[in-house]
Formats: C-alpha cells, sequence, structure tokens
C-alpha cells in the first residue's frame, strides 16, 4: 500500500504564515501526524450542508504557540489536505 500523501493548501500557507510559521507550529502537529498518516478518518468530523470537514485541536504550548485547530479533508484517494488552521477561540 502506498503511503498516504499529507499536502497543506496554499489558503492554509497564508493562515499558518500569519501565526508566526511552520517552524513555531510544526510542533503543535506532532502527536496528530501519526493518526493523519494511519487514520484520518478517527478525527472529529462536522457535517454541513456542504459537505464535512474533519478537524485537529492542539493544546498551546506555554509562552510559545496557542491552541489551535487545523482544518482537514479527505480526497477519493485516502490523502489529506490540511486547508486551514487558526486560534483555537473555544468556541
Amino acid at each position: 500500500m502506498a503511503a498516504r500523501k499529507i499536502t497543506f493548501d496554499p489558503d492554509c500557507d497564508k493562515a499558518v504564515e500569519a501565526l508566526g510559521g511552520y517552524k513555531r507550529l510544526d510542533p503543535t502537529l506532532e502527536a496528530a501526524w501519526d493518526g493523519l498518516m494511519r487514520e484520518p478518518r478517527g478525527f472529529p468530523v462536522v457535517q454541513t450542508d456542504w459537505g464535512s470537514v474533519r478537524y485537529i485541536k492542539t493544546i498551546a504550548i506555554q509562552g510559545v504557540v496557542p491552541a489551535l485547530v487545523w482544518l482537514f479533508s479527505i480526497d477519493n484517494q485516502d490523502n489529506v489536505t490540511i486547508f486551514h488552521v487558526e486560534e483555537d477561540t473555544g468556541y
């Protein structure tokens, strides 16, 4: 079985840059990366009239990065596209 591809959408790249760049935010995804590679459908999903979106909520890294919410989708070939990240405001 070929490895699942995980990519970042250009809009996500812009959001990451606004939050301080990948070097700053990458550690927040470390705990979730294995799950994204093995079974991304195990993450919570939100259904809407327009489709569904899955998300990863990360904890804050004290003094470095706030808690974040990463949004992603899974295509027909089971590849993952992370398309947005924002600070978790608790809503």
